[in-house]
Parts: C-alpha cells; structure tokens; sequence
C-alpha cells in the first residue's frame, strides 16, 4: 500500500496491480502533514502532533495513540527504533518514544531552531532542515532525553528537505537544488 496527504486526510491506494493503482479507503479529520509508515503502523503528523495509526486491516484502520500540545506545529516525523523524531517548525525538534504505539510520550528536545521543518536520521545523528535560515543542523541523538546540536551547514535560501543516509545529508533548497554534505 502507498499512504498519500490529500487535503490533511490520509488516503490509502492499493498498489497492488502498479498499472491500476486503487484508492480504497480515506482516514477522515486528520489535519495532516507527514506521514512515516513502518510496517502496519503510520506515524502521522499534524494535529494532534503525531497520531499512530494501525492499517493493518486497510479497510479498518484506527487509532493506536497520540502525542498533543507540542509547540509549533510539526513539519515532519522519521521514525527509527523505539522513537519518532519530529521537526515542529516554530516549536524546534521533540523525540517522541512510541515503543508502546497506544501511549507514546515526549522524552526530548532541543528548540535551537529558527523553523524546524524536516529530519532525517540516520545512526545517532539527526539531521534537520532549519527551513527560512537555510541551515542543516545535526544533532546528536544517542541520548533521546538530551538531543544536542554537534554541527550546522549554510545550504542556500531555505532549507526544504532532508535526507541522512550514512555519513551523507542530501538536503532540497528550492532555489539552490540539492546539496549533498558529506557529515563524516
């Protein structure tokens, strides 16, 4: 299944036969803006902040839990492990721990941002797009409760996107493409 943002509802399409994708259900009311699935699980952000939803059974998908009240507003999740890692834009960066998907609950922060909008993850690292000061920011995750920043680069105008792979940040700048860091 592909999981699509529609109007702040989640709709899920059935991709099974590529050719004809098929749109077989809409998870109403959600005020979405991200969306991060690992395995039967969405981790949705929006209002509230990061809702879990189980589409194990596409036809009936609900609610697991959710996590409200950040300040903000998120931009987007990236889930790894027991954590989900939220850019909540005017609010900054929140690690959430959703190892019990029907009661997750804030551990960490780090509001060292102008408007956080996107993160990546990848090992101990957080990598986060500070959208309007155009800056990637990497942050030191390894310890959930107390994220701190290690690092930041210039990479244009804004800083839309991100994604970690390794040692490598590839961040999208609307005006200036893609800038691809090299954060060993």
């Amino acid at each position: 299944y592909v999981y699509a943002i529609t109007g702040g509802d989640i709709q899920i399409i059935d991709v099974s036969t590529p050719e004809t994708p098929q749109i077989i259900n809409t998870i109403y009311g959600l005020t979405a803006y991200s969306i991060f699935s690992v395995g039967n699980l969405l981790y949705i952000g929006g209002y509230p902040d990061l809702t879990i939803w189980d589409v194990s059974d596409p036809m009936n998908p609900f609610e697991m839990g959710n996590v409200d009240g950040l300040p903000g507003g998120p931009g987007s999740t990236f889930v790894s492990g027991s954590y989900a890692y939220q850019a909540n834009r005017y609010g900054g960066f929140f690690v959430i721990n959703i190892q019990d998907p029907y009661a997750p609950y804030l551990v960490g922060e780090n509001l060292e941002f102008d408007y956080a909008f996107a993160v990546g993850v990848s090992g101990n690292f957080a990598y986060v797009a500070d959208r309007y000061l155009g800056l990637l920011k990497i942050l030191d995750i390894s310890d959930p409760v107390n994220p701190f920043l290690i690092s930041s680069f210039e990479v244009g105008i804004q800083a839309r996107d991100v994604f970690a792979s390794g040692r490598y940040a590839y961040v999208i700048s609307p005006w200036d493409g893609v800038r691809i860091i090299d954060c060993g």
